[in-house]
């Protein structure tokens, strides 16, 4: 199993994911340069991505996956880990591909969607800005 701190889906976002297979809590990532990675759908490595992609970003309320965010955030910060990480089950599951890989390429460019979009609001030139 790949270490999903490490791995090419937090870290070289240009290598586009291609599909995806969920089985067994086991997510394997093929990406257009044919690259494969596995990894466990584990507390680990949700708090993993909770650490490299949420932690020091703000969810907004327009995020579009805002409510994995939140359990994601729970799940890092609470004593009671298991019932955050079952209802990330629920939607890391084989029935729901086509949502995981649309999340997934909004968790890989939020670091830098947010950082955008936040300097964008820092730095416009707002009429009551004195």
């Amino acid at each position: 199993m790949n270490n999903i701190e490490n791995s090419i889906l937090l870290n070289n976002i240009k290598d586009d994911i291609q599909n995806i297979l969920i089985s067994e809590n086991i997510l394997t990532i093929k990406y257009v340069s044919d690259s494969i990675e596995k990894f466990n759908l584990d507390i680990t490595n949700f708090t993993l991505i909770h650490d490299k992609c949420i932690k020091d970003y703000p969810i907004f309320i327009s995020d579009k996956y805002k409510n994995i965010l939140n359990l994601k955030k729970s799940l890092a910060i609470s004593l009671s880990k298991e019932q955050y990480f079952n209802k990330l089950l629920i939607f890391f599951n084989e029935n729901n591909n086509s949502d995981v890989v649309k999340y997934l390429k909004f968790i890989r460019c939020r670091p830098k969607n947010v950082v955008a979009e936040y300097s964008k609001w820092n730095n416009s030139s707002n009429i009551y800005n004195i």
